[in-house]
């Protein structure tokens, strides 16, 4: 039997995703920045921490496990800094940052990119979210989409019903989301009522 959950690992490994190119690109802008602070006295003392990110994107960009410390401490350090040299403030308007750069390291399309270890279970849940049935998830955004903009519902209950046709759990790799597939046409329906409703009274 061909496992198709090492062929998925494989296909995503050591391969960059969007983060590692906006840190990379980024890492570019920062090094422009962080120079330029250099040459500003008030603003010298934060330089060292944009070039730390800097450098940080760089080694992201080029795929090294330490990058992901790097960029973390990297918004740690600007955010203590900041807090000290401007306003307190600071400290509480980098959680947000700090929050989604910790989920980006330690997802698992982060891990496969950095070639680390992943588990058969992180890998599957990612699967379900990249490549089990596509179709049936977008059923689901679109039906929701369409409570509000009605031309998606109808859309939303054709990729349902296609969804749903897919299904096949005993198939390699098993065809999944016979819940996202229901949910958008039936959520695709409902947005089709409200459409008609309003279009009736006048909306």
């Amino acid at each position: 039997d061909v496992d198709w959950l090492e062929g998925f690992r494989k296909q995503y490994t050591g391969k960059r995703d969007g983060w590692a190119w906006l840190f990379g690109i980024g890492a570019i802008a920062q090094v422009i920045t962080g120079v330029t602070m250099l040459v500003e006295p008030e603003s010298r003392l934060l330089a060292p921490v944009v070039l730390a990110a800097a450098v940080g994107g760089a080694l992201w960009w080029l795929g090294k496990p330490v990058a992901r410390w790097v960029v973390l401490l990297a918004i740690l350090a600007s955010s203590a800094v900041l807090a000290f040299t401007v306003s307190p403030v600071f400290i509480f308007t980098s959680v947000v940052p700090i929050i989604i750069t910790a989920s980006v390291i330690n997802a698992t399309r982060t891990k496969l990119f950095f070639q680390l270890d992943v588990s058969r279970e992180d890998l599957k849940r990612m699967w379900d979210l990249y490549a089990n049935n596509q179709i049936a998830r977008q059923a689901l955004n679109l039906g929701v989409g369409g409570l509000i903009i009605w031309p998606f519902a109808p859309i939303a209950m054709v990729c349902g019903i296609v969804g749903l046709l897919r299904v096949d759990p005993n198939a390699r790799p098993p065809v999944g989301r016979k819940g996202s597939a229901i949910a958008g046409i039936v959520l695709g329906a409902a947005g089709m009522v409200i459409a008609t409703v309003a279009i009736l009274n006048g909306f």
